[in-house]
């Protein structure tokens, strides 16, 4: 497709931030964090709850968030105020009405 945008090595997957020396990264390619590596950390942790944010609402949080709950029976909570849509702000507010209906609105935290 020639889309290069957020491959390794290009400056859309630099960190805005440095994270804490503790930090577990887990690298994704694709709409879904969901990764082996992700799904054992979880396992070996005993966490049942994710707290979710991220740059594209209607892509990658939404599939992300999808998979958790319906295929790994996780609780996925999606903060709002950590998420937009580089499509725009009108895909944003259209994957929460999304996600309240296939993750529950009880999933959507707007932190009002």
């Amino acid at each position: 497709m020639g889309w290069d945008r957020c491959a390794p090595g290009s400056i859309d997957t630099e960190l805005a931030f440095a994270p804490p020396e503790n930090a577990v990264i887990i690298v994704k390619d694709t709409y879904s964090c969901i990764t082996d590596a992700l799904i054992n950390l979880l396992e070996q942790k005993n966490i049942s709850t994710l707290h979710i944010a991220g740059c594209d609402t209607n892509m990658c949080v939404t599939q992300s968030a999808t998979a958790l709950f319906e295929t790994h029976c996780y609780r996925p909570l999606i903060l709002v105020r950590y998420c937009a849509s580089h499509s725009g702000p009108e895909y944003h507010e259209w994957a929460l009405k999304l996600l309240e209906k296939s993750v529950g609105r009880q999933q959507i935290w707007t932190m009002e």
